[in-house]
């Protein structure tokens, strides 16, 4: 309901009884990122990690909230790539992974090849903003910048497609970018909604957990 810091007293109180509860580590990881405390964030994740190593929502934003903390792109590739490794047709873990891998301004993170296969693997017919713009960003990173500027103008075609017209001013100043033949140098935007955490489901919680069924 929004009302994230009677959420989090009631977290807290439940890690106080069991400090490694990986269901209160991962919620509490949830609330740090929607109220801006990115370093507590990945903390929290990185402790629900532990106790639950499958959790990839937990492995994906720990891995984003490190970013938004400033930690350095080699440490956010290095958990991207753990967490890929242990489920490799994870969408948006590979989706966000080849984002720092094609625009990266980090000159050590960034590989062209791999960017572009992963962003290849995550297309549909008929893609997401955010899918054609990960493809297009890894385009130009190989030099391929007219591929680049066609999948950024189908992107832009998408966002007015799905009501998304918010994303429309940046994707258009990449575009200018890709025409006069210079890359991406910012894999996520302050604003992506990606950094947003899903908000929980409480009955769904209640059916995961070994004690007991949802009544």
């Amino acid at each position: 309901q929004g009302n994230y810091p009677a959420a989090v007293a009631h977290y807290r109180a439940a890690l106080k009884a069991n400090p490694e509860q990986g269901g209160a580590l991962h919620y509490l990881g949830n609330a740090s990122m929607r109220e801006g405390h990115y370093t507590a964030a990945a903390q929290y994740y990185e402790g629900a990690i532990v106790q639950f190593p499958n959790n990839m929502p937990a492995r994906l934003m720990e891995a984003l909230a490190l970013y938004r903390a400033g930690a350095p792109h080699e440490q956010v590739v290095q958990r991207l790539e753990v967490a890929l490794a242990k489920k490799p047709n994870h969408i948006a873990i590979a989706s966000v992974l080849a984002r720092f891998l094609a625009a990266s301004p980090d000159d050590d993170v960034r590989n062209g090849a791999r960017a572009l296969s992963l962003a290849e693997k995550s297309m549909t017919p008929f893609p997401m903003p955010e899918a054609a713009e990960t493809l297009a960003m890894a385009y130009a990173e190989v030099d391929r910048y007219d591929d680049a500027i066609n999948l950024q103008n189908h992107a832009i075609v998408a966002a007015f497609m799905t009501a998304r017209a918010d994303l429309v001013p940046h994707l258009e100043k990449t575009l200018a970018l890709y025409k006069e033949h210079k890359p991406c140098r910012r894999p996520l935007t302050a604003t992506d909604p990606i950094f947003i955490p899903v908000a929980p489901d409480p009955v769904g919680s209640f059916k995961d957990y070994p004690a007991g069924k949802a009544r």
